[in-house]
């Protein structure tokens, strides 16, 4: 019974590392390898900034439309499209 224990025990084992292996070959396949090392200085994480990046884009429109007098449903508006800022 030992034996049949045991030997359940390396069938498991072996399954385990061949969907680990079958795992990391999907990683490399999907390109992750090299995004992983792209954010990797030296041998550290890169640090991201806290919290949600900030849409430029959107804040420089909304510098760009205040001191033209635009009320905050007209920069909101211009934003998407409905109004010409111009």
């Amino acid at each position: 019974m030992a034996q049949g224990l045991a030997s359940w025990r390396l069938v498991i084992y072996a399954l385990t590392l061949i969907r680990a292996r079958d795992h990391l070959d999907a990683f490399q396949a999907e390109g992750r390898v090299e995004l992983l090392h792209s954010q990797l200085v030296g041998k550290e994480l890169m640090k991201h900034p806290k919290g949600k990046p900030r849409n430029t884009v959107a804040a420089e429109a909304v510098r760009a439309l205040k001191p033209a007098g635009f009320s905050q449903a007209d920069t909101a508006d211009g934003l998407s499209g409905e109004v010409d800022c111009s």
